[in-house]
């Protein structure tokens, strides 16, 4: 202790002395800083504790000894940074960096690539828009991150469609909101918040509006959403049994449906044969299956029309067994002659569809069975059955034949079709 104290003396003497500069051979002790604190103003007190560090873990009673020989707490600070538990960390971060250069060296390029990958994701992974990930997809198209990109670029490209979409409704850009709708659908599926933006396209676009399939060359009208009354109409004493009991059916979905019968010349530009009795460029397609419909509607990238879907175009809205005047409208036994006509010459339907009722038959998709009771949402008939429905009647049938609710099978060779589509 003696020893100690007579250095402690001396080296503070000389320092007190001289003001030179501080040379340390090792870190301070407590007993040399306790005699630095009494001997030292702090400032110097700082600058030893500062150059040397100490050697001792600053412990609660350290402190307190400390504190009794007159240390400030702005020294008892200092003493703490510059103490061993900074030295080893300072020693170990040392390592740790040196550590990290040795393993970058000695990485092989398959272990440097991976790690070039990592760092390409961490920049991207939070990106909202789709080309950073689709570069990391050409780049590492088999990479760890592969399956995440594809997520998050299907998940950004959704949420940009969704924006999209909504736009094109407010400037009632119907084309366009369709294809993204589907689009989105490719992505989404049936996901609610996509439903919800294919029903507000439904709503949004009016009646009547028109495009062109170019597949068969048709016309197509939009039909909208919408509630009506299927069977036997209010006041019509013409129905027969297989038309009751009327019922109240919702369309949730607006389709496409073909604004006139399919002609012979589209029949025979997708099919490349025209089966027809009567023989004539425009004339309706007629002599042909249900299976022959429904290979020609798909044929052309559209399918049959549900029964329901049907009724529910050629109503148009109305509740009346007929849209008009009958020889206004429809060609059948009293004024067809006993042959079909050229489409599309009669009055059409408030809704824009022509010869609805007449002319020829229409195959649906639906089984034939009776109808149900009670309301329904987009019904489709049973899964079999025995036979199919055709709708509409033609030219060689009588007036009660030619109505709305009216039911037909196997009703003979004027058959026809007309396409629908999502």
């Amino acid at each position: 202790m003696k020893i100690v104290a007579l250095l402690a003396v001396s080296l503070v003497a000389a320092l007190v002395s001289a003001q030179q500069p501080v040379n340390c051979r090792s870190p301070l002790t407590e007993a040399q800083l306790t005699d630095l604190i009494k001997n030292l103003p702090e400032k110097r007190q700082h600058v030893f504790v500062r150059t040397c560090g100490v050697s001792f873990v600053l412990t609660d009673p350290a402190r307190n000894r400390l504190r009794a020989a007159g240390a400030s707490a702005e020294l008892i600070e200092e003493i703490r940074a510059h103490g061993p538990k900074k030295a080893a960390d300072e020693k170990a971060i040392g390592f740790k960096k040196k550590k990290q250069e040795q393993d970058q060296q000695q990485r092989t390029p398959q272990q440097l690539q991976q790690q070039a990958e990592l760092a390409l994701w961490e920049a991207i992974k939070d990106s909202r828009t789709t080309e950073p990930f689709e570069d990391y997809l050409k780049r590492y198209p088999s990479g760890q991150f592969a399956a995440a990109a594809k997520a998050r670029a299907a998940t950004v490209r959704a949420d940009a469609l969704r924006g999209q979409i909504r736009q094109a409704l407010q400037q009632q850009q119907w084309d366009m909101a369709e294809a993204e709708v589907k689009e989105l659908e490719s992505i989404t599926g049936e996901d609610q918040g996509t439903r919800d933006l294919r029903q507000s396209l439904a709503s949004a676009r009016q009646p009547g509006t028109t495009k062109v399939n170019p597949k068969d060359g048709l016309t197509y009208l939009w039909i909208p959403p919408g509630t009506f009354t299927m069977g036997c109409s209010p006041g019509d004493t013409e129905c027969f049994a297989a038309e009751d009991p009327a019922h109240q059916v919702t369309i949730t979905r607006g389709f496409w449906l073909g604004q006139t019968e399919v002609t012979q010349a589209a029949y025979r530009r997708a099919m490349g044969t025209n089966p027809s009795h009567f023989q004539g460029t425009n004339l309706p397609v007629e002599t042909i299956g249900w299976n022959e419909a429904q290979t020609y509607c798909e044929a052309v990238g559209m399918r049959l029309p549900t029964e329901a879907e049907w009724e529910y175009a050629a109503r148009a809205g109305g509740t009346g067994a007929r849209y008009g005047y009958l020889d206004a409208i429809a060609w059948y036994a009293g004024n067809s002659g006993n042959t079909t006509h050229e489409a599309g010459q009669k009055q059409p339907n408030p809704w824009g569809l022509y010869d609805m009722l007449g002319n020829v038959w229409e195959w649906v998709a639906d089984w034939y069975a009776d109808y149900p009771a009670g309301s329904q949402s987009d019904p489709r008939g049973p899964a079999s059955g025995t036979s199919r429905v055709a709708r509409g009647g033609s030219g060689g049938v009588s007036p009660a034949l030619a109505r709305a609710s009216n039911r037909g099978r196997l009703v003979g060779y004027g058959i026809g079709v007309r396409c629908a589509g999502n």
